[in-house]
């Protein structure tokens, strides 16, 4: 018989081994169950998923690139349900040209028609998108099942030398705007040695 001290010393050296092998046996019989909850597709389902540009064709809305058909282009309808993005932010972007009267007011053409194509989405299909204003507009078609088609304004070229137009016009249409894109972006101040006729000068201080 071994003295009852050995014993003891016997159990002491035992217990962390059992208890690191019970810690062991329970992680391994609930990776499965934490695998689902990091599970990339499973936390794709639960979020709102928001796709935060999107750049939109010259013919949006017109033949291939109507919104309904699963097109060339980087977003469409079909895209957003079959990849569940519940909102995407279509770009009203003309990219910048002469600053003269003539450069601006086709600048303004263009941008006008490329609003105009994003916001007809929603009411041509209005069973499947909404023109989301604010962020209660975004979960509410998410709700609904629908996708939120959010405008943003990207260079406030179209708007000449004032940006107030491009404020108010974009509290009117659109949740987000950037109006100043690239250096030589309209509207800005001239830099030093810079010529405000020239689209390709930097002008916001480079």
């Amino acid at each position: 018989m071994r003295p009852p001290d050995n014993d003891k010393k016997d159990d002491a050296m035992l217990r962390p081994i059992l208890l690191a092998t019970a810690a062991a046996l329970a992680l391994t019989s609930a990776a499965p169950a934490l695998a689902a909850d990091h599970d990339a597709a499973a936390v794709h389902a639960r979020t709102l998923v928001l796709d935060s540009h999107v750049d939109v064709p010259a013919d949006l809305g017109v033949g291939a690139h109507e919104a309904a058909v699963d097109s060339d282009g980087q977003v469409d309808l079909p895209k957003l349900e079959r990849g569940g993005v519940d909102a995407a932010v279509l770009a009203v972007f003309v990219a910048q040209g002469p600053r003269t009267p003539e450069g601006y007011a086709q600048a303004r053409k263009d941008a006008d028609a490329k609003l105009t194509a994003i916001r007809a989405i929603a009411e041509r299909h209005p069973d499947r998108a909404v023109l989301a204003l604010k962020a209660d507009d975004v979960e509410a078609a998410a709700e609904a099942g629908k996708r939120a088609i959010v405008v943003g304004f990207l260079n406030a070229y179209p708007f000449g030398e004032d940006v107030w137009p491009a404020t108010r016009a974009c509290r009117r249409s659109s949740t987000i705007r950037a109006t100043c894109r690239t250096p030589n972006s309209t509207p800005s101040p001239p830099r030093a040695g810079s010529y405000r006729s020239s689209p390709s000068v930097p002008i916001w201080s480079g």
